[in-house]
């Protein structure tokens, strides 16, 4: 870049969302290289010619190549050279899932948007109660037993039922994640 080159304002192309699922920071690498950093915020998903208008002002163009700088996404980890269309059709799949919570607890088991709406649809969900110092395998044991019905115990030997050793049991044939207080079952 020379000295006279004047540089695009890039702050009409800053989209930053709190509320978005995944917001990236696009960052020109050449501008970057000699020092200064040139690039904004973009948050996905983006109509696909709005997209296109912040990637051809971030790259003067086309003419420099991009990466991503920062990014926030509680879902899933975002690498400097991810394809940022790809991103964006993440995102489109994103805001139609019907339980992202289930859904990014999925991304511990796979890195398949497809396959983790998948395991979502079909997982248990137990809420860990709160100020309970309970393993998760007891409170698995217990949420099978108790809610589920998965065993009869007459009420004399309830007490001295081992819910945390049922639990372990239960959980081998699952994968299981606990994020924000719910304790996740992915079938295996």
């Amino acid at each position: 870049m020379t000295n006279t080159e004047k540089l695009t304002d890039l702050q009409e192309f800053d989209t930053y969302n709190k509320d978005a699922n995944i917001n990236i920071y696009v960052t020109n690498l050449n501008l970057y290289n000699q020092g200064l950093l040139y690039g904004c915020w973009v948050s996905l998903p983006k109509d696909s010619d709005e997209l296109e208008e912040v990637i051809n002002a971030v790259s003067r163009g086309g003419e420099d190549e991009l990466f991503i700088t920062d990014y926030e996404c509680g879902i899933f980890s975002i690498g400097e050279y991810d394809d940022i269309d790809e991103l964006n059709e993440k995102a489109e799949q994103l805001e139609e899932c019907d339980d992202l919570d289930a859904v990014a607890a999925a991304f511990d088991f796979t890195d398949d948007i497809d396959e983790a709406e998948e395991m979502a649809e079909d997982c248990i969900q137990i809420e860990r109660p709160a100020f309970s110092f309970s393993s998760d395998d007891y409170i698995i044991g217990e949420f099978f037993v108790e809610e589920l019905g998965a065993l009869e115990l007459p009420d004399e030997l309830a007490p001295y039922f081992d819910y945390e050793a049922y639990g372990r049991d239960i959980s081998y044939d699952y994968h299981t994640t606990e994020k924000d207080g719910i304790i996740y079952l992915f079938s295996l």
